[in-house]
């Protein structure tokens, strides 16, 4: 894994990348709270068929910078983040591929930018909230209450604490890696470590400002036009995968062994599944392995 800065919209991300410059791209966006590095076990099989793969700390994460101080991150200055890195990054089409939220921010893009994609892949995709007209003074007093609370995260005493903290999320993070993530996620300071995330990230529905309702981004993604995969995790206590699969009937749904953070506990079946999307092109392969 290499990773260099890239100024965008006056933001400073730091981005992640495997394999040769000239190969067929992939860009992989991560979760709330988490790296572009989390994308190692599924981006060097890649980068070792290929593939170029890029995956960056979007803003407020990893060794990005942050927003403002005491303001929320808004979806939208993701999605023009990765508008513009994209279009440094190369003139061909891509595959996009987007875990979580980065799933959100994936499915926005590729309703706008659909001429960019080769193939869409929803990993372990989250919906945006229904929409809030009913309650819209708890929305408001909940958003108000998150950006009062208290700035910062508790110390912890080294990066084997923090790489241990990774592992009991996620119990299929080998040692190496969460060392890896724990050392590059962390920063010292007063007291011990913390974490280099924005601490105003906690909760993904009020540390992420969403434009519009779950039902505008539903109509944003039936308008995409490239194809789409849906990698569900059988495990997982989310079913969005199989909301969006019914709502979006020409989309392919793969179930991978594992939990929400199958990119993790099923990374050589992903890594293949992208192989196999960007190799489509025009999404005239059949995936149809489950593993």
């Amino acid at each position: 894994m290499r990773e260099f800065y890239q100024e965008v919209r006056s933001c400073r991300l730091c981005v992640c990348e495997w394999g040769a410059k000239d190969d067929p791209l992939v860009i992989c966006l991560h979760g709330i709270r988490d790296q572009g590095a989390v994308w190692e076990p599924v981006a060097a099989p890649l980068a070792a068929t290929g593939f170029r793969v890029v995956a960056p700390d979007l803003r407020g994460h990893g060794r990005s910078s942050y927003v403002q101080r005491g303001t929320l991150t808004d979806l939208v200055d993701l999605l023009a983040d990765l508008d513009c890195l994209a279009a440094m990054l190369t003139q061909r089409p891509f595959v996009l591929v987007g875990h979580s939220l980065g799933s959100i921010l994936a499915g926005m893009f590729a309703a706008v930018r659909a001429d960019k994609l080769v193939h869409l892949i929803l990993v372990e995709p989250v919906l945006p909230p229904l929409g809030q007209n009913d309650d819209a003074l708890a929305h408001l007093t909940a958003q108000l209450d998150h950006l009062a609370a208290p700035a910062g995260h508790p110390a912890m005493p080294d990066v084997a604490t923090a790489a241990l903290l990774l592992r009991s999320y996620t119990p299929s993070l080998s040692e190496p890696l969460s060392l890896q993530l724990a050392s590059r996620g962390t920063q010292l300071s007063e007291g011990g470590l913390r974490w280099r995330w924005d601490p105003l990230l906690r909760d993904l529905f009020y540390g992420v400002a969403f434009t519009g309702t779950r039902e505008h981004y539903l109509s944003l993604l039936q308008r995409v036009t490239a194809p789409i995969t849906l990698v569900a995790g059988a495990s997982s206590r989310f079913q969005h995968g199989l909301k969006l699969h019914s709502v979006l009937p020409h989309a392919r749904l793969l179930t991978l062994q594992g939990g929400h953070n199958v990119h993790l506990d099923a990374a050589d079946a992903l890594s293949r599944c992208i192989a196999e999307a960007a190799g489509a092109g025009a999404g005239d392969a059949v995936i149809a392995r489950n593993a």
